[in-house]
C-alpha cells in the first residue's frame, strides 16, 4: 500500500487517482467532506516492469573510428587521451554540431543516448537520430550549468533510432565543451513514465503537462471510495510514445457497476468521466484504471464532487502576471509616461490599486516564486532562473486546490514550466510552450479559455495568466505602435544615439524614441487581450482577479537600456491592483507594500484567514489600506551580486559582488549607492556621500537582513540537471556563471575591506 506524506496544508499522494495533493483525498476535513470522497485504500497491483537499459553501442571518440567524428561538417575535431585514458573531444564555443556514421548494429535499436560531457559555463544541447537539428526523432533540450568534472547527460529519443548517424547539437555555449564518451543504449518503455510505486510528476504532452503516474497493460490502480451524490472521476490519459491505446476507468460496489473507456495514442490528453453509480451512494466504491493495447500510457486524475461553489467564497480567483512591466506603464497610474490600458484601467476602477508596489527582485523566476510562496528571495534561496523551487515549499496554488478549487496555469515562457522552475506545484493541469522559448499572449490566453472551458460551472477554480510581450525585444504591433511613434526610426537623417541604447535585436533603429514606443506598444496589445479574455469569460471578470508584474524594466535610466539587470526603483516598481470580492472599489493605496503579499491577500480573500500560511501582512489590511503603515522593504537581485532596502524616503543599493552594471558601472563588492527618491525618483543621482547617516543607518539594518538568511532552510530545490529542460534562458539573457541558489552567507558583516571598515 501507498502511504502519504503529510506536509503542511496539504498531503501529497503517492498514485495515479489523487495527483499531487487533489483535494478529494489530500486536503483537511472540510474540503473532505466537501468533495465527499474519502481514499480508503489504495495500491497498484502487478510488478512495474525493470527498467535497466541494455547498452547497444559504446561509440569510440577516435577520430580515426568508423565514421569518425566531425564537427560542423568540416572534417574531423581534435582528440585527446594519454597515458592509457580514454580519448575525449574538444569542442570549441563556436561549436554547434558533433556527428558520427554509426557502425552496422545488426539491427539493433536504440532509444537512449547518455552523453558525458564537462564544460566550464553554461550549455544547451541536445540529440538527433540523423544529421538535421530539425529531425523528427531527436531529443529535448538538456542544460548543464558549469560541470567541472565529467557529467553523464540521457537523452531519450521519441522513437528507435536507425538512420546509422548520430549528431549532438550545441545550442548555447558560453565556454568551450569535452565530450568525454556516447552510449547508445536500450531502455524498456517502462522507462519512459513515472512509476505508479512513486510519487507523480509533471508529464508534458505537447503543450500541456499534468501530474502523473504511468500504466502498463499488466498493472492497474484500484482504490476504494465512499462517493455521495454527484461524485465522479475525472481522469486524463495520453500516451507519450503516440501508440495507440485503451484506457478503461471502473466504479463500483457489489450493488452494481459501470465503466467508460477511451482511445488515447494521438495528440494531447484525453479526458474520460464517471459518475458514481446511484446504487453505489455511501457504501465503500472500488475505483479502478487499467489499459489495454500498445504500450506505456499516463494518467492523471483528480476526484471530485460537482455541488455548486461555496457562497462564502470567490468561485474563480484569476492571478495574471505581466513579466517585465514597470509600473509607470499603465494608464491608471496618471503619469506622462503612461501606456494606454483601457481594460486594465477599467479593472482598476472597481477595485483597488497600490501605487508604491515593488517586487522581490527583478529576475523571473525567483520573483515568481516569491509571489507564489509569500517569502523574499533570501529566504526562498532561488536566486537565478536555472533554479527549482523545491517541494518543501508551500505554495499559493496548492493551498487552492486543498480547498476545492480546480487549479490551471498558463505561462508564455518555456522557463517558467514545472521542471524548469517548480512552480507547477499544486496545478492540475499546466500550458507553457513547447515549440519556442515564448509564446505571444494571444496564444496564451487562448490556452487558458481551453483550460477554463475543462472547468466545470459549478466548480470552483484558481487560474494563474503569465505574459511574456512586454518583455524584450519589443515588437512592433500593427495598428498600436503608431500611436506612440511617426516617422521613420531607421533613416540615416537621425543623429545616431547612445550606443548604449542601441537594440541588440534590430541594431538599424537609430531612434530611442521608437524602442519606447514599442515598449508602449507591448503595454497596449497585452491590454487589449486582457480586455477580451475578461469579456470572453464572464467568470473571470466576475472573479477575484490580481494584477501585478515580476519586475520592471530600465528604459534608459543611468545608461541601462531595455534590459532588468540592475536593481533599481526602474527595475523593482511593478503595477499592483486588486478587485473582486471583498476588495474596495475606486481605492488608491499610497502604503509602500510588495507584491509578494499576493500570496496571503489572495488566500485570505477567497478562503479566509484561519490557518494562512503564509507570512507578512494581507494587502487589504486596515493598516495598509489606510496609509498607516511604513515598513522598510528589502529586495534581493538576481544571483544574489546585489542587494536593497527601501525606506521612507530613501533606497539603498549594495554591491554583494563587482559586476559590470552600476551608477558608476563596475563598483567593486561591498560599494553602495544612496538615492533620495522624493527629489529623484528615477535614482539617477547617487547622494551616499551627502548623507552619511542615512547611508549608515539603511546599511546596518539591510545587513542584519542579509545576515539573518539561513541557507540550511532554503526552499531551493537543485538545478534540473536530471530532467529535460526546454529553455534556453542564454537567449533571453539569463545564461549566468553566477550561482542560482544562495549556498552561504550573503555578507559578512564582519568584514574588513575597504567599503565595510567605516561602518564597524
Amino acid at each position: 500500500m501507498l502511504e502519504p506524506i503529510r506536509r503542511p496544508w496539504r498531503r501529497r499522494c503517492t498514485s495515479a487517482l489523487v495527483a499531487l495533493g487533489a483535494a478529494a483525498a489530500c486536503a483537511p476535513e472540510p474540503t473532505a467532506e466537501w468533495f465527499g470522497a474519502e481514499v480508503v485504500e489504495l495500491e497498484a497491483l502487478g510488478e512495474w516492469a525493470q527498467t535497466q537499459a541494455v547498452v547497444v553501442e559504446e561509440l569510440p571518440l577516435d577520430a580515426e573510428a568508423v565514421g569518425g567524428w566531425r564537427t560542423n561538417g568540416v572534417g574531423p575535431t581534435a582528440v585527446s587521451g594519454a597515458s592509457g585514458e580514454p580519448a575525449s573531444v574538444d569542442i570549441p564555443k563556436p561549436g554547434r554540431a558533433l556527428s558520427l556514421t554509426l557502425p552496422r548494429r545488426a539491427g539493433e535499436p536504440y532509444n537512449t543516448v547518455e552523453v558525458t560531457v564537462s564544460t566550464e559555463g553554461f550549455l544547451r544541447f541536445f540529440v538527433a537520430d540523423g544529421g538535421s537539428s530539425t529531425a523528427a526523432n531527436r531529443s529535448e533540450y538538456m542544460e548543464r550549468q558549469a560541470p567541472l568534472t565529467p557529467e553523464v547527460v540521457r537523452f531519450s529519443l521519441p522513437s528507435e533510432g536507425s538512420s546509422g548517424e548520430l549528431t549532438i547539437f550545441f545550442n548555447a555555449m558560453t565556454h568551450g565543451t569535452r565530450v568525454h564518451s556516447v552510449t547508445l543504449s536500450r531502455r524498456p518503455e517502462a522507462a519512459s513514465v513515472p512509476s505508479p510505486h512513486e510519487a507523480p510528476r509533471m508529464v508534458a504532452i505537447g503543450d500541456r503537462s499534468r501530474p502523473s503516474v504511468g500504466l502498463l497493460p499488466d498493472v492497474s490502480l484500484v482504490g476504494t471510495v465512499v462517493p455521495r451524490q454527484g461524485s465522479r472521476v475525472l481522469l486524463y490519459a495520453a500516451s507519450p510514445s503516440g501508440r495507440e491505446a485503451e484506457v478503461r476507468l471502473s466504479m463500483g460496489s457489489e450493488a452494481g457497476s459501470q465503466e467508460r473507456s477511451v482511445k488515447v495514442g494521438g495528440a494531447g490528453w484525453t479526458r474520460l468521466e464517471l459518475e458514481a453509480p446511484p446504487s453505489a451512494l455511501g457504501a465503500p466504491c472500488e475505483v479502478r484504471v487499467e489499459t489495454t493495447g500498445g504500450g506505456a500510457v499516463v494518467v492523471s486524475t483528480l476526484l471530485h464532487r460537482g455541488l455548486p461553489r461555496w457562497e462564502d467564497r470567490p468561485g474563480t480567483v484569476l492571478l495574471v502576471t505581466s513579466d517585465t512591466h514597470r509600473a509607470d506603464h499603465v494608464g491608471f497610474t496618471g503619469g506622462e509616461r503612461g501606456a494606454l490600458t483601457p481594460a486594465l484601467n477599467a479593472l482598476a476602477a472597481r477595485g483597488t490599486v497600490f501605487e508604491d508596489a515593488i517586487s522581490a527582485t527583478s529576475i523571473t523566476n525567483p520573483s515568481h516564486a516569491s509571489i507564489f510562496t509569500g517569502l523574499p528571495v533570501r529566504d526562498t534561496g532561488v536566486v537565478g532562473n536555472v533554479e527549482l523551487l523545491s517541494e518543501r515549499a508551500v505554495t499559493l496554488a496548492e493551498t487552492f486546490q486543498a480547498a476545492g478549487y480546480r487549479t490551471v496555469a498558463a505561462v508564455s515562457a518555456r522557463h517558467l514550466t514545472p521542471w524548469r522552475s517548480g512552480l507547477g506545484q499544486g496545478f492540475e493541469v499546466f500550458d507553457s510552450p513547447s515549440g519556442g522559448m515564448t509564446r505571444d499572449g494571444k496564444a496564451t490566453a487562448a490556452a487558458a479559455r481551453e483550460l477554463l472551458a475543462d472547468v466545470g460551472p459549478d466548480e470552483d477554480v484558481f487560474v494563474w495568466l503569465h505574459l511574456f510581450d512586454v518583455h524584450a525585444p519589443y515588437r512592433s504591433r500593427e495598428g498600436i505602435t503608431e500611436r506612440y511613434y511617426s516617422g521613420d526610426p531607421f533613416s540615416e537623417a537621425l543623429t545616431r544615439m547612445d550606443p548604449r541604447a542601441v537594440a541588440k535585436w534590430n541594431r538599424k533603429v537609430r531612434d530611442a524614441e521608437y524602442i519606447l514606443a514599442l515598449y508602449k506598444g507591448e503595454v497596449t496589445y497585452l491590454d487589449g487581450l486582457l480586455g477580451e479574455l475578461l469579456e470572453a469569460e464572464p467568470r473571470l471578470d466576475q472573479g477575484l482577479v490580481a494584477f501585478t508584474s515580476d519586475h520592471g524594466e530600465a528604459l534608459g535610466e543611468i545608461g541601462l537600456y531595455w534590459t532588468h539587470k540592475g536593481l533599481y526603483p526602474s527595475t523593482l516598481r511593478v503595477p499592483l491592483l486588486l478587485a473582486g470580492p471583498g476588495v474596495p472599489a475606486g481605492r488608491t493605496v499610497r502604503t509602500p507594500v510588495e507584491n509578494r503579499s499576493l500570496a496571503r491577500t489572495l488566500h485570505q480573500l477567497a478562503l479566509g484567514e484561519g490557518g494562512n500560511p503564509f507570512p507578512g501582512r494581507s494587502l487589504t489590511d486596515a493598516e495598509v489600506m489606510e496609509d498607516g503603515l511604513e515598513e522598510p522593504r528589502f529586495v534581493l537581485g538576481a544571483n544574489a551580486l546585489s542587494a536593497g532596502a527601501f525606506a521612507g524616503r530613501w533606497y539603498l543599493l549594495l554591491h554583494l559582488e563587482t559586476k559590470g552594471w552600476g551608477n558608476p558601472p563596475g563598483l567593486p563588492a561591498h560599494s553602495m549607492e544612496l538615492y533620495d527618491l522624493v527629489e529623484d525618483p528615477d535614482a539617477l543621482v547617487d547622494v551616499s556621500d551627502e548623507h552619511p547617516e542615512a547611508l549608515r543607518k539603511l546599511r546596518a539594518g539591510l545587513v542584519r537582513w542579509l545576515v539573518s538568511a539561513d541557507p540550511s532552510e532554503s526552499l531551493a530545490g537543485g538545478a534540473p540537471t536530471g530532467s529535460a529542460v526546454l529553455e534556453d534562458v542564454a537567449a533571453l539573457g539569463y545564461a549566468t556563471e553566477q550561482a542560482s541558489a544562495l549556498d552561504g552567507r550573503l555578507i559578512d558583516p564582519d568584514c574588513e575591506c575597504p567599503r565595510c571598515a567605516p561602518f564597524r
